[in-house]
């Protein structure tokens, strides 16, 4: 009974200092956060189309901000939800390329005492997975990445309005790990001072304003999922949009 209570009592201090380590931002920092959503919710929304729906995500309402309370950097918060795509049942993608698989699943055409059948049908499905959900992870004043960020090298996607983009490789993911094969990477803002940090194996944004400051000055969306649509999104959306979201 005594070590229940002194537990209970160690994970009551951990929830305290938790929630003591976040506080509501103060009118300044509400019109940075507010500056970014703006910018940010319409255009990730906007990757809905006719074979594809939100499923889940976007940002906090603004009574829901709230921001780091000691931060090391600037403004440390996080006001995005990540977004969740889906394709849309009943759509031309849909009846194409999914509806034909669970088809298969549903009829009872699998021979489940084929070997060979059923690992085939096991791969299909994963590939039918991947091809079938969208994740999107927006992050701001990221402290770094994991792949040096040179603008316009060999790596560097070069996607219109973004400082740096890259696939990411599979042994560097940053962001919600799905286990999806693709996925992306876009940097914005001033990341051409990043440097190596050793100690941690990455890349590390230079902030120019003092920390606990109200200024966001870098972006990072992380698209992960069906290649094909990241690949259209990457050409289509306005990504010149995201730099309105910093604060100069």
């Amino acid at each position: 009974m005594k070590k229940i209570l002194i537990l209970s009592f160690v994970l009551l201090l951990s929830i305290i200092s938790t929630a003591q380590s976040n506080r509501d931002p103060n009118a300044a920092e509400t019109i940075v956060i507010n500056k970014a959503v703006n910018v940010i919710v319409p255009l990730i929304n906007g990757f809905q189309n006719s074979d594809w729906q939100i499923k889940s995500g976007g940002a906090d309402a603004p009574e829901d901000y709230s921001v780091q309370a000691n931060p090391s950097i600037p403004i440390n918060t996080a006001p995005f939800n990540e977004w969740h795509f889906t394709i849309k049942p009943g759509s031309d993608y849909y009846n194409k390329n999914i509806k034909p698989y669970y088809d298969k699943l549903n009829n009872g055409t699998i021979d489940a005492t084929d070997a060979k059948a059923m690992k085939d049908f096991q791969t299909e499905g994963n590939k039918i997975k991947s091809e079938s959900n969208l994740y999107v992870d927006v992050q701001v004043n990221d402290i770094a990445l994991l792949v040096h960020p040179l603008k316009n090298s060999i790596t560097d996607l070069k996607v219109p309005g973004c400082y740096f983009s890259y696939k990411q490789p599979a042994d560097k993911l940053i962001g919600t790990d799905h286990n999806t094969p693709d996925s992306y990477v876009l940097a914005f803002g001033d990341w051409s001072t990043a440097r190596a940090r050793a100690s941690f194996g990455d890349y590390g944004f230079k902030f120019i304003h003092p920390k606990g400051t109200p200024f966001i000055e870098n972006i990072v969306i992380i698209i992960s999922g069906n290649n094909d649509r990241i690949k259209e999104i990457l050409k289509t959306a306005n990504w010149q949009k995201v730099n309105e979201g910093l604060t100069k």
